[in-house]
């Protein structure tokens, strides 16, 4: 049996049209070592060569969202088209070391990203070849940072990118998502306006996370004892227990960077060719607020003619052809990225002069 295992990969490997090898790239300036799959086309002498930038939080190469692994979907995909692809693990998980994403900012990222660009630069395989990114969610955010700062970079395609600072990106997706859900209008706003933002002020003013709980804290107790049950807070959580929870899924290094950030002015600066591309039934990362935004930038710095923008009709955050968009729905779909997803990068990327 091992022996058939054997003669079976390179028939396996040709019949792909691509072949897949492990790699890792070094980010000095932290002592970040990332470990990544890199897919090649076979027979493409010089092929564009993509960087794929995951979404928020400690994230395996292959973006593995429930039971869907959509960058080992898009690599393949765009492999099996003659386009080179590197993914890899976050820093400080699974294969890859160094600080965690929680303890790094998104610029921080950003750098991680940035050093796989220039050590590619130097693979006699790509030297000639176009080199860009292909960012999803905050590696949307991420990918304009990088060009921003490097007018070598060849192209970005943002995929449900953020583009507007992070608390807009969260009061946005909580509204969304729990008038989804059914919540009275009335107290999805009273929450927000009163509780939800005030708590991202706090987060935001204050660097020790400490200060930042206790604040919270007495901020939660004073909404409860005015809205009693209509408060939205779970009954649950006492007020400190909400407040170490918020803390830790908002605060911190990265959590403070992220809300205060706005990317126009890593748009603005950004003069490769760009793919926006968003579905209109994010919940997440709504569709028509952050694909005008970078449409605007770009405009704005006259790059009209290099943006193509296009909402994905029908489309989550996942970039599968859903129904509702909820969260919830996505482990329920049996596909992962739609074929007009696939289809829709891949046709670009080759379109590039």
């Amino acid at each position: 049996m091992k022996l058939i295992a054997l003669l079976l990969l390179p028939i396996l490997c040709f019949a792909q049209k691509f072949t897949s090898e492990e790699a890792t790239f070094s980010n000095l300036k932290y002592s970040v070592t990332l470990s990544a799959t890199i897919t090649i086309p076979n027979d493409v002498k010089f092929p564009t060569v993509a960087i794929l930038i995951s979404g928020s939080g400690q994230t395996d190469r292959d973006e593995t969202i429930f039971k869907h692994q959509l960058f080992k979907e898009l690599a393949e995909h765009l492999s099996a088209k003659g386009i080179a692809v590197v993914r890899y693990d976050d820093r400080g998980g699974y294969k890859s070391t160094g600080r965690s994403v929680a303890e790094s900012t998104s610029y921080e990222l950003s750098e991680d990203a940035e050093q796989i660009f220039f050590q590619l630069k130097k693979d006699k395989r790509f030297r000639k070849s176009k080199i860009g990114f292909i960012g999803h969610s905050e590696g949307g955010f991420i990918a304009p940072m990088i060009a921003a700062r490097n007018p070598k970079v060849a192209f970005i395609v943002s995929m449900a990118g953020t583009a507007v600072d992070g608390k807009s990106i969260l009061l946005k997706q909580n509204r969304d998502i729990m008038l989804k859900q059914g919540v009275n209008e009335t107290a999805v706003h009273q929450y927000l306006d009163e509780l939800f933002e005030p708590m991202l002020n706090v987060i935001q003013e204050n660097e020790d996370d400490e200060i930042a709980k206790s604040k919270i804290a007495e901020l939660t107790k004073n909404y409860r004892k005015d809205k009693g049950a209509n408060s939205l807070v779970s009954a649950m959580f006492s007020n400190e227990k909400y407040a170490e929870t918020v803390v830790a899924q908002i605060g911190g290094v990265w959590g403070r960077y992220f809300i205060s950030t706005s990317p126009k002015q890593f748009w603005q600066q950004v003069k490769c060719p760009v793919l926006a591309l968003n579905g209109d039934l994010d919940l997440q990362v709504d569709h028509d607020l952050n694909l005008f935004a970078i449409e605007q930038y770009l405009v704005d710095s006259d790059q009209k003619k290099s943006v193509t923008i296009r909402s994905m009709p029908s489309h989550n955050h996942l970039f599968q052809v859903a129904k509702t968009g909820s969260i919830m729905e996505y482990g329920q779909l049996k596909e992962g990225l739609s074929d007009a997803t696939l289809s829709t990068i891949s046709d670009w990327l080759l379109a590039l002069k």
